[in-house]
């Protein structure tokens, strides 16, 4: 009988030749990592193999059926009749991009890779911004892996990075800029009900990031009815600690935005862990350990108990340092979360928009540009 073919998940051409090697294997396909990189083959058979874009495995944009296949980590794909060849510039220009996240990393690389000299600031002492804080979640540290693949990309073109380092207004004008790209991000805003005396109230990003060190027994998350990873992340975090959770959305559901290929794990794990759902729940206050409910539907009032409330707020966009620059000299754009808090797909389009907007003299000194 002849070996089998096997498709998915090779994510590394060592992977794939070692199947091949054991007779596991007469032929290894391969379908979305050949959309994050074209060039994967070439790329594996030069022993380029650190250059190969990878893929993340989340199925958020190339199962899309409207416009085109897309991907949340090249932008090109499903834009080359519109984009044409990637170019280098005639002129090197001096760019600087404020900020390590994911925007901020992909601006980097995109503007190295099109010649021109850049510097990255990145105030804390790592790259990789809110997708460190997302990939803390269970089962979601492969994202960290576009982080790991732009620090070898900054490092092979030449990018100075400058951990540690804050992006104000006098630093980046020493730098003599012709674009400043502003990539920091954005700031998670306090609960919009009322947080007694008493209350213990943090957000996803605390929980995720770190910040909270003693995990009680009873635990509730309320996610904004957005139904995206991450109320789903703070729950499977916490339940996976020992914590007794409740999943509270004012949406008809949890989960409801994570791809059809990931949902039935992810409720499977969430009911395995003890996770309970309460839909159609809109949080009204936090007193002490009480939790106030109104119906989402009819506004009957509930209650419920938790010693530690996790919530999903809204974002404040972080664009003091653009409004400082603006009419200072250099054209500016804001990326990502900068712009508007969003998706990691949406932070790698607007790097490459703003990019190819500077090359062909889109983008003005007289404003910041927003995406």
């Amino acid at each position: 009988m002849a070996s089998p073919c096997i498709a998915g998940r090779f994510r590394h051409p060592g992977l794939a030749e070692q199947a091949l090697a054991a007779g596991r294997a007469d032929f290894i396909a391969f379908g979305r990592a050949m959309l994050v990189d074209p060039e994967w083959a070439t790329k594996a058979r030069e022993g380029r193999e650190s250059e190969i874009r990878p893929c993340l495995g989340f199925v958020q944009d190339c199962r899309r059926t409207e416009a085109h296949v897309a991907c949340a980590v090249n932008a090109r794909l499903g834009r080359e009749l519109e984009w044409g060849r990637a170019v280098r510039a005639a002129e090197a220009r001096r760019v600087v991009v404020a900020g390590g996240g994911p925007g901020g990393l992909e601006a980097a690389r995109v503007a190295a890779e099109a010649g021109h000299h850049v510097v990255l600031y990145e105030q804390t002492d790592e790259l990789g911004g809110q997708l460190r804080i997302a990939a803390a979640g269970p089962t979601r540290e492969e994202l960290l892996e576009f982080v790991f693949y732009s620090e070898r990309e900054l490092g092979r073109l030449g990018v100075d990075v400058r951990l540690g380092a804050t992006a104000t207004r006098e630093a980046v004008l020493a730098d003599e800029p012709d674009l400043v790209v502003g990539a920091t991000g954005a700031t998670p805003l306090a609960p919009e009900f009322t947080v007694g005396a008493g209350a213990s109230v943090v957000t996803v990003w605390d929980l995720l990031g770190g910040a909270v060190r003693d995990l009680p027994a009873r635990a509730a998350v309320v996610d904004d009815g957005s139904g995206f990873w991450h109320g789903v992340s703070a729950a499977e975090y916490l339940a996976e600690r020992g914590a007794a959770v409740e999943l509270i959305t004012p949406a008809r559901g949890v989960a409801l935005a994570i791809p059809h290929e990931s949902a039935s794990n992810v409720y499977r794990r969430l009911r395995d862990n003890g996770v309970r759902f309460r839909p159609f729940s809109t949080v009204t206050a936090v007193n002490g350990s009480t939790i106030a409910l109104a119906d989402s539907v009819n506004g009957a009032p509930s209650e419920t108990e938790a010693d530690l409330v996790v919530v999903r707020t809204r974002m404040r966009v972080n664009d003091e340092l653009m409004r400082e620059l603006d009419g200072a000299g250099p054209a500016l754009a804001l990326v990502g979360d900068c712009a508007s808090p969003r998706r990691l797909t949406h932070a790698v389009l607007d790097a490459n928009v703003a990019l190819r907007r500077f090359a062909e003299g889109r983008l003005g000194r007289e404003a910041a540009i927003v995406f």
